[in-house]
């Protein structure tokens, strides 16, 4: 009952719109039609009245009588009957446009028939009636046989003065109630058409046994931006989902440490970078050493969170032009990040080498966890080929874009090769969905992108360079609660 709610109430402005035209098109139509009147005669059959006669002949006129009853309401509506009233009355219509006017009715458990004739005139469609009502009565010894009734036209008809159709309310009000249960079988429909993620329920299902680790809220378009909200705005909702977001990685890192913690979605536009971005810096807000490093060499964005731009990054240590101090930026004194560094034409290849191995086992020293944002999961190979040295990936849905099976698809690409996948993070929850973006295509091109994984930054976080070292030092304002006077030598030798 309450998913059969859920749908309802997503639906609701849909269901409204059904109703609301289906009532308008009701009520204009009606409030438009010519008006139709119907006027109604009643006949009486009886047994023929015989002079002398015992009591069981009576009893046989009686019920042959009954039997006549069903038969004379079919001849009422016939095309012979009504061809004689149209000479009556010397109609324009034919005796089958006039037999497909008339109504009988038998009236349950008596010998009355109800003879109603429908016409655009009430005083014709009265004068109709009674035209047929007592035409019949003139006709009905023809269909007597050797028992014939008696039928008499008791009561004659009167000018309506309410026409049958339209009514416009009532016709508006039954509008609105088709127009209701259309929207709600669309819903419905559309409901099992639709596999989009919209909700946790809908990720449990897909997914289960992953947990949801958290539910990100969707950021109002006006605040929208490539931001870091523990220091924009250290109370806001987004903020405490990144907190929530923190311990749970904890949690799961009291069975098994995780240290090395991958971050990637389906597609492009999910907000994965944002997540990680953010969850580095929920870590560092929790007095852990946190490095931050963006391993997404197709489009990277981390450096835009930052305002690291055209820092030496981790392609440089990869290709040994730079050191890893050199491409680490101090942010704070727990919190450390590592952009991506030029892009190269083969970052596949780069991240599953050799080399990769050694950085790692450098950038491990000194650090309690290390945050790397990757591409896509479906589209490429490189977060599938970087998770096999992390101690667990994360995975970003964002809310009314990502498919279930597109989800699965996701899950099971690193959980077929044995990598451990801590959980689903929701991003955008509670928001309305906008389909799913370009994806398969943008990212086997190595040029620049015309999107990313969110919105345009709008005022990017001011960063000063220090030294010939490249590292660097960012205005991250940290909870009070959260902060602790430990600093954190980023600039160390690799070994």
């Amino acid at each position: 009952m309450r998913d059969y709610f859920r749908i309802v109430w997503r639906a609701r402005w849909l269901i409204l719109a059904c109703t609301v035209v289906a009532a308008g098109l009701f009520f204009w139509r009606a409030h438009t039609a010519d008006p139709s009147y119907q006027a109604t005669s009643r006949l009486f059959i009886g047994p023929r009245a015989v002079e002398q006669t015992d009591l069981s002949t009576a009893i046989e006129e009686l019920n042959f009588s009954r039997e006549f009853i069903s038969s004379y309401a079919v001849l009422l509506r016939s095309r012979t009957l009504a061809e004689r009233v149209v000479a009556k009355e010397h109609l324009d219509s034919s005796g089958s446009g006039l037999a497909d006017r008339i109504q009988t009715r038998v009236v349950p458990d008596t010998r009355i028939i109800e003879v109603s004739v429908t016409d655009s005139s009430g005083r014709r469609a009265a004068v109709l009636a009674n035209t047929v009502a007592e035409t019949f009565v003139e006709m009905q010894q023809e269909f007597g046989g050797r028992a014939a009734t008696n039928a008499t036209v008791f009561e004659k008809a009167l000018e309506p003065t309410i026409p049958l159709s339209p009514r416009p309310r009532r016709d508006g009000i039954l509008g609105g109630i088709l127009g209701g249960l259309l929207g709600v079988a669309i819903a419905f429909i559309r409901f099992q058409l639709d596999t989009r993620v919209r909700s946790r329920e809908d990720v449990e299902r897909a997914l289960a046994p992953l947990p949801v680790l958290a539910e990100i809220p969707v950021v109002p378009a006006d605040q929208a931006g490539r931001v870091l909200f523990l220091s924009k705005d250290p109370r806001s909702r987004q903020a405490e989902a990144f907190r929530k977001l923190r311990t749970n990685v904890q949690f799961l890192s009291v069975d098994k440490p995780v240290y090395r913690v991958l971050v990637t979605s389906p597609y492009t536009g999910d907000g994965k970078s944002t997540v990680a971005a953010n969850l580095a810096a929920a870590m560092a807000a929790g007095a852990l050493k946190t490095l931050l490093v963006d391993a997404d060499l197709r489009r990277p964005t981390i450096d835009q969170y930052f305002d690291l731009k055209d820092k030496p990054g981790l392609t440089d240590v990869l290709m040994g032009t730079a050191s890893p101090s050199q491409a680490i930026a101090r942010i704070s004194p727990y919190l450390g990040v590592m952009p991506s560094g030029p892009l190269p034409p083969n970052p596949a290849e780069l991240l599953a080498g050799s080399r990769m191995v050694s950085v790692l086992d450098g950038l491990a020293s000194g650090t309690d966890v290390i945050v790397f944002d990757t591409p896509p999961a479906l589209p490429v190979t490189d977060a599938a080929a970087l998770a096999s040295r992390m101690d667990g990936v994360i995975v970003v849905l964002r809310a009314g874009r990502v498919t279930r099976d597109h989800a699965r698809d996701a899950v099971q690409a690193f959980e077929r090769v044995g990598i451990r996948v801590l959980g689903i993070v929701l991003n955008a929850s509670g928001g309305e969905g906008s389909g799913r973006g370009g994806y398969y295509g943008d990212y086997y091109g190595y040029g620049a992108y015309k999107s990313a994984d969110v919105p345009e930054v709008t005022e990017p976080i001011a960063v000063e360079a220090a030294g010939n070292g490249h590292s660097a030092s960012v205005s991250v304002d940290l909870p009070a609660a959260e902060q602790q006077p430990v600093v954190a030598d980023w600039d160390r030798p690799t070994t």
